[in-house]
């Protein structure tokens, strides 16, 4: 007998994140509400711990299967932190 199995999916939160993921998220924030979910998986509302500042918590699920959707996924990750950059600039002045 031939078996096709495909890997067992994980359980997923409310916000979109396993039980290993939300434990890594706990330690370092705390999420306050989901924003949104989508085709790419969800946004949450979230505080960090260590500095209280707020931040977007997005949980991606299975977006990195090919290139081309690990390359999209850094590209964002680029364009966010510059934005985060700009932005804190305007809160300094």
């Amino acid at each position: 007998m031939i078996s096709s199995s495909k890997p067992k999916e994980e359980a997923r939160d409310q916000f979109g994140a396993t039980k290993a993921l939300r434990d890594a998220i706990d330690q370092r924030y705390e999420i306050i509400e989901l924003i949104g979910a989508g085709s790419y998986g969800h946004v949450s509302r979230g505080r960090c711990r260590e500095t209280g500042r707020q931040v977007a918590l997005k949980v991606l699920i299975n977006q990195a299967d090919t290139e081309y959707n690990a390359i999209k996924l850094v590209r964002e990750i680029q364009l966010i932190t510059r934005l985060n950059k700009i932005s804190d600039q305007f809160l300094k002045h």
